[in-house]
């Protein structure tokens, strides 16, 4: 137990944010699940001489005894200083929880969501409010914990969480995931399982919990290679937004993989809501280079809201908060979303040149593309869990090797706000594939700047293709364009040589963007993270590249990730190491290979020295797995998984009912 002495004795106001007390850490308190003799393991930060307070409760599978922990202990403490104690919870088969891990994104999560929330508020210490929040998959465990509906469970604030593990995550669109589910974020799990629990690894129950978990915990990203687009296993995962009747503060980012989840559990929560979007990829608003915002102080004005029925102005500001890009951009406000406005239709006629009112079409051919598996390398790591430090770059590279339709000058600004559409017609008979369509702003220079992309299947003559939403205004001259192709790489797994490299004929392309009034939104000032917030101490150090084989038109994108910090109890030294690659032959998409190294080192107060390690190979049609376990430099652990992937998975992606033809 660490007791954090005080910088004031006040009670907290709404308008006051500072520090008023001191801050008991409480570590490794159980939780009671729901199956008898498993209990999850929790750490308390509880404000002293606080009386009766409400609690924010958090379940994440990332380890609080080490990377997770490292990340968020700063803002747990915060939330204890203002007068809310804090409940971190390990996952069941996680760090120092007991049991099993279950499959990744199982429903039965949300059972320790619900058992954690009604724990807490059983506490002499809570006023029975319970208040529930997390990042990514912390966000969908708030999310799948509503939707049950727990009786003391008052709001829930999900940053950057998501509905549909397949759609959203694994297998985006319904076509066959590429790098980061299995090689990024599967390894980053694997290192997770690998490790031992750390604050109190000598002692016979945590020794006892990792030999359970080496000898019979199958790695999550087994699952996820195993269950390939369309798997049944994937229905049962996805959260019902439209049960949770709790009230909820969405916050998305428009480069984030879970943007579209973020925004359409928005739409589907029954309940009062807020929603507020900024230029972030997967990053915490308040840590990110782009466009930060103080999210501690923005959440308090949540917290204090509906756990201590206080008025703290949130609900007499617009409910809908977007960061528009492009030009001018900015905060504003709106009062609904997608927000109010009409369309602008662009469409091709005899040309691939998107008008207005284009030439009648004849159903002729106006292009033909041959595909590359190469394309979408420029576009960074959009839409992928990546630091700011990595983003979309020029998508001229990705243009010339696309079908591309471009719109003459625009003849006004325009706002596109909410999602585009596009329809897309091609010559009958086409095989079953992934259409990858990007939107880009065109300046006079002709460089192409990435505003969103769209990712149906093509089972037909004409496929409808959804854009991930967005806010962003063109300025009068740009122009517009659309790229066409069957792939996006490294997000998407190639398509095999036998849809992969029959040419697309194209007969016709309709655009239909939403654009919003551009005097409807109010400028919204948020206030920025305080000074001396500012960057982890212990930053994560990305690296990314991108090389091209001219010889064999061939790409390698390469990922590395490292961290080396204290854990959060500042005993243990902790290093870590992901790398992972990606490459692809354009001749010869059936051939993609990536590859994925991870490590984790933890010298421990002890003296001791464990290391952690894996290693993937993942073909179209195969997954190896290895992972070994040494302690002080003698193995202790160490085997090889393998699993076959469907020989669906690396031919035919599957769609859902609103990417068939629209002619059936």
């Amino acid at each position: 137990m660490s007791v954090y002495e005080p910088l004031a004795t006040s009670a907290p106001s709404v308008d006051d944010h500072g520090p008023h007390f001191a801050v008991e850490v409480v570590q490794d308190v159980r939780i009671p699940s729901g199956t008898p003799g498993t209990t999850l393991s929790a750490d308390l930060f509880l404000p002293v001489a606080a009386g009766l307070v409400p609690a924010l409760v958090t379940v994440l599978p990332y380890r609080k005894d080490a990377t997770w922990g490292i990340r968020d202990f700063p803002t747990s403490r915060w939330y204890a200083e203002r007068g809310y104690a804090c409940v971190l919870v390990d996952f069941r088969g996680v760090g120092s929880s007991d049991g099993s891990q279950r499959p990744p994104f199982d429903p039965g999560e949300a059972d320790d969501g619900v058992a954690a929330v009604e724990w807490a508020a059983r506490q002499p210490w809570c006023n029975g409010n319970v208040g529930m929040w997390g990042h990514s998959y912390g966000a969908v465990l708030a999310l799948r914990t509503a939707s049950r509906g727990p009786g003391h469970l008052k709001a829930i604030l999900p940053v950057m969480g998501m509905l549909d593990p397949e759609r959203d995550f694994a297998h985006p669109g319904g076509t066959r995931g590429g790098l980061f589910p299995v090689a990024r974020w599967g390894m980053q799990t694997f290192l997770n399982q690998l490790l031992p629990p750390l604050r109190q690894y000598g002692t016979a129950a945590e020794q006892k919990r990792w030999s359970d978990r080496l000898r019979n915990a199958e790695p999550w990203l087994l699952d996820l290679a195993r269950r390939t687009p369309g798997d049944p296993a994937w229905r049962t995962r996805v959260v019902d937004a439209r049960a949770i009747t709790t009230p909820t503060y969405c916050i998305g980012g428009w480069q984030d993989i879970f943007c579209d989840g973020t925004i359409r559990a928005f739409e589907e929560i029954d309940a009062p809501k807020k929603l507020l979007v900024g230029p972030w990829t997967h990053t915490m608003p308040d840590m990110s280079q782009l466009a930060p915002v103080d999210f501690r102080a923005l959440s308090l004005r949540w917290w204090e809201h509906w756990l201590r029925e206080r008025d703290t102005g949130l609900f007499h500001e617009p409910p809908v908060t977007l960061y528009v890009q492009g030009a001018e951009p900015g905060w504003r406000g709106f009062d609904s979303w997608p927000p109010p406005g009409g369309q602008v239709r662009l469409a091709t006629g005899a040309d691939t040149v998107l008008r207005p009112r284009p030439v009648p079409e004849k159903g002729e051919v106006i292009s033909v593309w041959s595909p590359d598996p190469t394309v979408g390398t420029v576009s960074s790591l959009w839409a992928l869990p990546a630091e700011d430090s990595v983003l979309p770059l020029d998508q001229h590279e990705d243009d010339m090797r696309s079908l591309c339709c471009t719109s003459e000058p625009l003849e006004r600004d325009v706002l596109i706000a909410g999602r585009a559409r596009l329809s897309v017609g091609t010559l009958p008979g086409s095989p079953s594939r992934p259409m990858v369509a990007r939107l880009s702003e065109v300046d006079a220079d002709g460089r192409s700047r990435l505003i969103t992309v769209g990712l149906a299947v093509a089972t037909g003559p004409v496929t409808e293709v959804p854009f991930t939403p967005t806010c962003y205004r063109v300025r009068r001259g740009r122009r517009l364009r659309i790229a066409l192709s069957n792939g996006d790489f490294p997000r998407l797994w190639p398509v095999s040589a036998v849809n992969g490299n029959t040419p697309m004929h194209l007969v016709k392309v309709a655009l239909t963007l939403p654009a919003a009034t551009l005097g409807s939104a109010d400028v919204v000032p948020l206030p920025r993270p305080a000074p001396d917030a500012g960057p982890p101490s212990t930053p994560i150090h990305p690296s990314w590249t991108v090389s091209r084989d001219i010889v064999h038109s061939g790409v390698k994108v390469a990922l590395g990730q490292e961290l080396v910090a204290r854990t959060p109890d500042g005993k243990h030294l902790l290093e870590l190491r992901h790398d992972a690659s990606a490459s692809v032959k354009r001749a010869e998409p059936g051939a993609a290979l990536t590859v994925a190294s991870s490590y984790a080192r933890a010298h421990l107060c002890s003296g001791e020295k464990i290391l952690a390690r894996g290693e993937l190979r993942m073909t179209a049609t195969t997954v190896t797995l290895s992972g070994e376990v040494a302690v002080d430099r003698a193995t202790i652990f160490s085997r090889t998984w393998e699993v076959a992937v469907p020989d669906s998975a690396a031919t035919q992606p599957t769609p859902r009912d609103g990417d068939r033809d629209a002619s059936q």
